[in-house]
C-alpha cells in the first residue's frame, strides 16, 4: 500500500477515530468496537484501517486520546483552584467532587478505559509517566502536612481511588440493586456524598 501524504494521513487518522466513537457512542459498549466495524463506518478498506491501526489496542488507545486530555486538564484545574487555600478538608473535597463530576461526564470513555486497561493489565505505557506519576505526586503535595498518611500510603490511596471510583460509579442498575438492595439504591447525590465522607474520614478530616 502505497505511503500517503501526510496531510491525507492525519485527515484519515482522524476520521477511523472519529468513526469509532460514533460507534461507541450509539452502541454505549466498548465491546461492540471491532476493526471490521470500525472500517465499514469510516467507509475504509479493512487493509487501510490496519494500515493506520496495527491491531485493535492500538485503535481503542487512540480513541481516548482526547479523553486523557481533557482529564489533564480537569486535574489541572481542579488543583489550581484549591491552590491558595489552606483548608485541607476544602481542597480534597473540591478536587475529588471534580474528578467524580468528569467520570460521570465521561461515562463511555472512563469504561472504555477501564476495559482496556484490564484487558493489558495495566494502564497504557504512554499515560503511565503523567497519570502515575506527575499527577498523583501532585495530589500528595495537595495533602501536605495536614494528613496522617505517609508518603507511601498516600500514594496508594489516590492510586487506589482512580482506580475504584470509576467502578462504583459506572455500576450497572443490575449492580446496584445487588448491592444495596432494589429499593434502597442512593441517589447520584447520596453516592457522590458517600465517597467524600469515606475518603475525609481515612485522612481524619
Amino acid at each position: 500500500m502505497a505511503r500517503p501524504k501526510e496531510s491525507d494521513s492525519a485527515k484519515t487518522h482522524k476520521q477511523i477515530v472519529e468513526a469509532a466513537l460514533e460507534l461507541l457512542r450509539e452502541k454505549r459498549d466498548p465491546s461492540f468496537l471491532s476493526m471490521r466495524r470500525v472500517a465499514a463506518r469510516a467507509g475504509l478498506s479493512p487493509s487501510t484501517l490496519q494500515y493506520y491501526f496495527t491491531s485493535k489496542e492500538a485503535l481503542l488507545e487512540a480513541c481516548l486520546d482526547g479523553y486523557h486530555e481533557r482529564l489533564s486538564l480537569r486535574v489541572k484545574a481542579a488543583l489550581t483552584a484549591v491552590a491558595t487555600t489552606s483548608d485541607t478538608r476544602r481542597k480534597v473535597e473540591a478536587t475529588l467532587r471534580s474528578f467524580i463530576a468528569f467520570i460521570r461526564e465521561e461515562e463511555l470513555l472512563v469504561a472504555l478505559r477501564v476495559m482496556t486497561t484490564a484487558r493489558r493489565g495495566g494502564l497504557h505505557p504512554s499515560r503511565q509517566a503523567e497519570f502515575l506519576g506527575s499527577f498523583v505526586r501532585e495530589a500528595v503535595a495537595l495533602l501536605g502536612q495536614h494528613s496522617a498518611l505517609e508518603p507511601l500510603e498516600a500514594r496508594l490511596l489516590i492510586h487506589g481511588l482512580t482506580l475504584s471510583l470509576p467502578r462504583i460509579l459506572l455500576m450497572s442498575p443490575e449492580e446496584q440493586a445487588g448491592l444495596h438492595g432494589k429499593h434502597d439504591i442512593p441517589s447520584q447525590a447520596e453516592l457522590d456524598d458517600a465517597l467524600v465522607r469515606i475518603v475525609l474520614r481515612i485522612l481524619k478530616h
